[in-house]
């Protein structure tokens, strides 16, 4: 469980940035050229530092552990108890201790780092994915890829004139089940989509420290729904028009007076050709397991999916019910093998900076629809409005 924000801790943050990450604006959008750097060497290995190293890094750390020709060379967190648990992990598992860093930009500037995989607290995604960028290193960056357009804008203008691979840690486009069922609707075979029906149902919390201001996580609809929003993305080929919504951020305030995310709130989406989206996202779940599950459905005119759950039912009676394929797997496996390959074989990611943007944006949009009780479009977003 995230710590509470401390002034110490604060004060550890400013310094990451102050030693590191480069503040946005001109610089960021300067497109520097990158230095040169070495790439996977023999028998394709490619060396690795973490920066980041908490509950997701952690988990990012232990897959990337346990696949052939990954070399973690270092790691970063500017909490050392996490910082040493890390070194120790990859010592416990590989004999070799990493150089362990509390400041990004020692591992930027190593010489034995091919690629960096970075999971901190969202509001300094942007810098530091910028800065590493900017030194030339591939990048796997967990999701949001930041939380405001403008962020989103300087990313996709500095990786696409980069030598970087940039990945956005969007495990879901990596899963089979959920690529069947898009395949299923990209062939057609459930008709055009006419509504789809989602929510994010999350009974494992609610989460706290950093993740409870909206000022770090940009609130739930950036930090978490980011996730179902690229897929939605995905499934329908477009980004959405228009929003509306309403919800609440008091509901789990007791003994965290200052909390201002919206631990509930819901939303009606409209995407072209009168696609609508029904969503719910809560933390409002009792811990009994009937009411915390989420799903994503997408209902055609010839039958619907659930592109979460794997069902697919037909509107014809006599067609037999069929399953999406299993997952086989664990997705953020799936996804850094991806990124592995890409970086070997110096090819754009298949979750990249333009589908992160995209999936920012329809979230900043149905933040913008909850904040004010109205209508809020996809223009407004762009113009940063």
């Amino acid at each position: 469980m995230p710590r509470r924000d401390s002034d110490s801790r604060r004060l550890c943050r400013r310094r990451f940035l102050s030693r590191g990450a480069s503040a946005l604006g001109a610089a960021a959008l300067a497109g520097l050229p990158a230095p040169a750097i070495g790439r996977p060497g023999e028998a394709g290995k490619v060396r690795m530092g973490f920066v980041g190293v908490g509950g997701r890094g952690t988990t990012h750390l232990r897959t990337a552990l346990e696949i052939p020709g990954v070399e973690v060379t270092w790691v970063c967190d500017i909490d050392p108890t996490r910082l040493e648990s890390a070194g120790r992990l990859v010592e416990e598992k590989t004999g070799k201790r990493p150089a362990a860093t509390e400041h990004h930009r020692r591992v930027l500037e190593a010489k034995d780092v091919d690629a960096v995989l970075m999971a901190t607290p969202c509001d300094v995604h942007a810098p530091l994915y910028l800065d590493a960028i900017r030194a030339g290193k591939d990048l796997y960056a967990e999701k949001p890829l930041c939380i405001t357009a403008a962020e989103a804008d300087a990313i996709v203008k500095a990786a696409e004139t980069s030598v970087s691979i940039v990945q956005v840690g969007f495990q879901s486009r990596y899963s089979p089940r959920v690529r069947d069922g898009i395949e299923r609707l990209h062939r057609g075979d459930l008709g055009e989509a006419v509504e789809l029906r989602a929510a994010f149902l999350a009974p494992f919390g609610p989460l706290r420290g950093w993740f409870s201001k909206r000022a770090r996580s940009g609130d739930w609809m950036v930090e978490q729904a980011v996730h179902h929003f690229d897929i939605m993305n995905w499934a329908l080929g477009a980004l959405p028009l228009r929003a509306f919504g309403m919800g609440r951020a008091d509901i789990f305030t007791e003994g965290e007076p200052d909390r201002d995310v919206h631990d509930y709130y819901t939303a009606i989406i409209e995407y072209p050709k009168d696609v609508i989206v029904s969503w719910v996202h809560s933390w409002l779940c009792p811990k009994g397991g009937a009411f915390g599950k989420p799903f994503l459905h997408v209902m055609g005119r010839k039958g619907g999916v659930g592109l979460l759950e794997g069902p697919v039912e037909y509107m014809d009676a006599s067609r037999p019910k069929e399953t999406l394929k299993e997952e086989g797997g664990n997705t953020t496996r799936f996804a850094q093998e991806a990124f592995l390959e890409c970086v070997r074989a110096r090819k754009r990611p298949f979750s990249n900076v333009l589908n992160g943007r995209d999936a920012v944006l329809v979230a900043l949009m149905v933040r913008d629809a909850v904040y004010g009780r109205r209508v809020a479009t996809m223009e407004e977003v762009k113009r940063g409005g």
